[in-house]
């Protein structure tokens, strides 16, 4: 086995709370193996002879197991150290209970590859001379041997081996022997015998396969759902590919996806030492990815620190490629103990950074950090800590923490994804809410102004008939005034005259504030007064903006006109006085003057009677009151005031 002991195999995410808790069975036909007989020899076949166990050649010593041994003389890692270990049968006739009961031998972990034989006679294995001539590795892989019935047992030869997932009948055919071979094939990284399980295969198989599930069929799971992720990612990226966090996930996918093969392939694809290499370059840019990942996801600008991962993890990937390859084993595990204490303490910033300020997003990958401790001490218990009955039963975790990355990174991203749009449908939908809003304000001023252009237009052909009328028929109204003997006519055309320029007032002032028609009369009659060299004083008390009619508005500028008229031409004052305000729902008007007065209001004149005529066509009230000086001319019209 090569050792990849990685922050991103141990500290990696956890996607749910609910750890699996892995069984440990105890067996009452069991006989578990601690101390066994090796030799280190070069050779392919056993050391069988009539002298095995004499012959000093072979110089057999005893190991207790789980054997662990450094490799002796090698200088490339394509060679390999064989060693031979022995069972003697004496010890198989103890663990069976019947004669006839077929017994099982389950080994869980090895290193590099194995065989197993009797005598001379190859029972199965992992190592499987490939007729591609690639190198076998079934590190990873249980293996379980049914042990054909013994010699002096009475039962005929045959029996079932189940090496990784196969089975085959292999008799006996050879002479009676004392001791079953198992031959130990490894690489530079060492050679790692777990303890030799014997006993009834009832009780052996399911070990092996609980052992086979989770170290082999969940890999290849996991290589699967890793693959499948990269493809979702990248589609994910295309869909949003301003956001790199996506391709940062698609990195640790595919880096997962390479660490996991190396779990359930029971050979090398390319040659040894590229395939190695490439494993140890995948196993430090998934934890790159992953550090780059949280930084991105959790907003924090270490980008000092993201570079030095990044630099670190391009020079490792050039001095695995590089590098002797005797070395290359110390090397990368040198990178990785590094990469290890960095993981550790960035991690406690995290848990840290959530301690301070909380959020969704913080708990969620502190919790999921957490998670992944528990599998790393899970394994370093069962590993380094437990004794022989927990190391046998135990399995390791490390092969699902690629998983435990994917499955709570993806749900990261789905949770982001799903979120960005259902950013982009309220901002859609907003954004069709004020294009609707716009659409309707455009419309309403579109209509506006097309009243607006209407109504100019009406008004503008309405001024011109009104001054066709004026000037056509108010100069025939005009001279018929002037030239008709009789009174009774000049009447009618006067009253005509007055009704075509009522009309055009009309047409000219629709409707006006008080106030501002007011302060038009007001400056009109100033004009008037000041011109005739008359001094003028005006007193206008506050208005409420009231809307005027067009017709009060037209009767009260005719009223006042006629009033100054007769100021000017008859009156002989020099000062004027102008008053008005609003008490009591009517309006108030006062001209006074300093002049000779002398004014009778029974007078029959044609501009009193126009006066009065007007002020009833009000129902307002007029007089005149005569002082010394002058007289005042006093108006009061009643006014409609909304409450």
């Amino acid at each position: 086995m090569i050792r990849l002991w990685h922050p991103f195999n141990y500290f990696a995410l956890l996607l749910t709370s609910v750890f699996i808790i892995s069984p440990t069975f105890v067996f009452a036909e069991v006989k578990v193996l601690n101390l066994i007989s090796y030799i280190q020899l070069e050779q392919d076949h056993p050391p069988v002879s009539s002298i095995a166990s004499t012959d000093k050649n072979y110089n057999w010593q005893t190991a207790d197991l789980p054997f662990s041994k450094p490799p002796i003389g090698q200088s490339k890692l394509e060679d390999y150290t064989t060693f031979w270990f022995r069972i003697p049968l004496a010890d198989l006739r103890a663990t069976a209970a019947t004669e006839d009961q077929i017994l099982s031998i389950y080994i869980w972990r090895h290193n590099l590859r194995l065989a197993i034989y009797y005598d001379n006679q190859r029972l199965g294995g992992t190592i499987k001379n490939r007729a591609d001539g690639k190198p076998d590795s079934g590190w990873n892989h249980p293996v379980m041997i049914d042990i054909p019935p013994l010699p002096d047992s009475g039962s005929d030869p045959a029996g079932d081996n189940l090496a990784g997932n196969h089975v085959s009948q292999v008799p006996l055919e050879v002479e009676r022997g004392k001791f079953l071979y198992i031959q130990l094939e490894s690489g530079p990284s060492g050679a790692i015998l777990s303890p030799l399980v014997i006993g009834a295969r009832s009780e052996i198989l399911p070990l092996f396969e609980e052992r086979y599930f989770l170290q082999i069929e969940i890999t290849r799971w996991i290589f699967a759902l890793c693959s499948l992720l990269s493809v979702l990612s990248i589609w994910l990226w295309t869909q949003r590919n301003q956001d790199t966090l996506y391709l940062r996930f698609c990195g640790m996918s595919v880096c997962s996806a390479v660490t996991s093969s190396y779990f359930f392939l029971d050979y090398m694809p390319i040659d040894v030492h590229l395939w190695i290499g490439i494993q140890h370059a995948a196993s430090d840019w998934g934890f790159y990815f992953l550090i780059s990942y949280l930084l991105l996801a959790l907003n924090l600008s270490l980008n000092l620190f993201s570079r030095m991962i990044l630099g670190t993890t391009v020079l490792a990937t050039i001095v695995y490629l590089v590098a002797p390859e005797q070395n290359l084993q110390p090397i990368a595990n040198l990178i990785h103990v590094l990469e290890t204490f960095i993981a550790f303490g960035f991690f406690l910033y995290v848990f840290w950074l959530t301690l301070k300020a909380p959020d969704a997003t913080k708990l969620w990958f502190s919790f999921a950090l957490f998670g992944s401790l528990i599998i790393f001490s899970h394994d370093i218990y069962y590993v380094f800590l437990s004794n022989l009955d927990e190391h046998v039963g135990a399995s390791n975790w490390l092969q699902l923490n690629p998983a435990f990355i994917a499955l709570a990174f993806f749900a990261h991203l789905i949770h982001r994804f799903v979120s960005a749009l259902d950013e982009s449908e309220a901002l859609n939908r907003t954004l069709e809410r004020r294009v609707e809003d716009t659409r309707l304000e455009l419309q309403k001023s579109f209509d506006k102004n097309r009243k607006l252009d209407l109504q100019r237009s009406a008004d503008d052909e309405r001024q011109k008939i009104y001054r066709d009328l004026h000037d056509d028929l108010g100069s025939k109204l005009v001279s018929i005034v002037h030239a008709s003997g009789s009174a009774k006519e000049s009447k009618l055309a006067r009253g005509a005259l007055e009704s075509l320029r009522e009309s055009i007032y009309r047409a000219n002032y629709p409707e006006q504030s008080l106030d501002g028609f007011m302060t038009q009369v007001s400056e009109e009659a100033e004009l008037r007064i000041t011109s005739a060299g008359m001094g003028f004083t005006c007193w206008i008390e506050p208005i409420p903006d009231l809307p005027l009619a067009s017709r009060e508005g037209y009767h009260l500028s005719r009223i006042l006109r006629e009033v100054i008229s007769n100021i000017i031409h008859h009156s002989r004052a020099s000062d004027v006085r102008f008053r008005t305000n609003l008490n009591a729902g009517h309006l108030n008007m006062e001209v006074c003057d300093n002049g000779i007065g002398g004014v009778d209001p029974g007078c029959k004149s044609g501009g009193l009677t126009n006066i009065r005529f007007r002020a009833d066509q009000m129902k307002a009230q007029v007089n005149w009151t005569n002082n010394e000086p002058g007289c005042c001319f006093r108006l009061s019209v009643p006014m409609e005031i909304q409450p």
